[in-house]
């Protein structure tokens, strides 16, 4: 439910440690202004990233940005 999810992501340790024995699951966005990266285990984030993107890279297809998200 909406307030066990919010509990669990509120409550210290707020990351987990990595276990390389454990499924992790990425996910990306990108935009044309950044890139956002995050990478958790079933139940709590491992790792955030975002980059800033310049403008060499603002012509870059979505596909293209989602890639160097997980770069």
């Amino acid at each position: 439910d909406h307030h066990g999810l919010k509990k669990l992501r509120t409550e210290k340790p707020y990351l987990a440690h990595y276990a390389k024995d454990q499924e992790n699951i990425t996910t990306t966005d990108a935009s044309k202004t950044g890139l956002k990266q995050i990478t958790e285990d079933s139940l709590k984030p491992i790792v955030f990233g975002n980059r800033y993107l310049y403008d060499t890279r603002k012509n870059y297809a979505i596909g293209e940005l989602e890639v160097q998200a997980v770069v």
